[in-house]
């Protein structure tokens, strides 16, 4: 459910992982900007549509298409196309392909059942630089994202967070630090609700750091048929970062 666009989606759309089969399974990622080390028992498939507003323009996927395949029961490999759009005021609406995802998600402790160890992950993601820089629809440089995930179930509440150092060549750019915090409950069999807490340090040289929030949740229509729902904003220079931001999709398991 992560995974995001410069820097983790814009700060609010990064990284995306859920349906864990770990001992003790996390819920989070897609639709949450921070993961845990949950992966998929067989195939994940996100069709999404994610957008970030800041005052004059606002950019996203409509839609990007993901795919999280489990090679091992610890292993997941992840892939995701977008199609990305970035509307400025008073110009037209720009559409055409995004940068692209390339992820391995290696799980390499799972957590006590009983005790207070949780599940742990590291999940190297590569963007290509395969949209259109000049259009506004990619970054025209290949980054990276270098996470640790954690996560524990207690109950009816899973808690997740972790974080990372971001590759980000390119003139004016920085390298960046990201972290984030959250918490998911189970609300019925088919519901369950959460909230996170993220930051991001800045990633242009005149750029400034963003501290936001998500509130979603994920409700499984059947046991291979899903809707994943998020929406939230900045706490920290939201003009500059991120004053409005959303993520919905529908998630396929099988």
């Amino acid at each position: 459910m992560g995974g995001i666009a410069t820097a983790p989606r814009l700060a609010a759309l990064l990284v995306v992982a859920c349906c864990a089969i770990a001992p003790l399974p996390t819920l989070a990622g897609a639709p949450f900007v921070t993961d845990d080390p949950g992966t998929p028992e067989h195939f994940e498939i996100n069709l999404a549509v994610q957008m970030t507003h800041v005052p004059r323009q606002t950019t996203g996927f409509a839609p990007s298409f993901e795919v999280n395949y489990a090679a091992a029961g610890n292993v997941q490999l992840h892939f995701l196309a977008p199609l990305a759009f970035s509307h400025v005021s008073g110009d037209r609406t720009r559409w055409g392909g995004g940068d692209a995802e390339f992820g391995i998600k290696y799980r390499f402790l799972d957590g006590e059942e009983d005790g207070w160890v949780p599940s742990a992950a590291i999940f190297p993601i590569i963007f290509a630089p395969t949209g259109d820089e000049d259009r506004g629809l990619g970054t025209g440089h290949t980054r990276a994202f270098l996470p640790l995930w954690l996560g524990k179930e207690f109950g009816d509440w899973t808690a997740f967070g972790g974080g990372g150092y971001g590759i980000n060549p390119g003139s004016g750019n920085r390298d960046y630090l990201f972290l984030g915090i959250g918490v998911t409950r189970k609300i019925t069999d088919d519901l369950r609700l959460g909230a996170e807490l993220f930051r991001t340090s800045k990633t242009q040289d005149n750029g400034k750091d963003a501290v936001g929030f998500n509130l979603g949740g994920i409700y499984d229509i059947n046991e291979m048929h899903h809707i994943l729902i998020s929406a939230g904003r900045g706490l920290r220079n939201a003009s500059e970062t991120n004053e409005f931001s959303t993520y919905i999709a529908y998630q396929l398991t099988f």
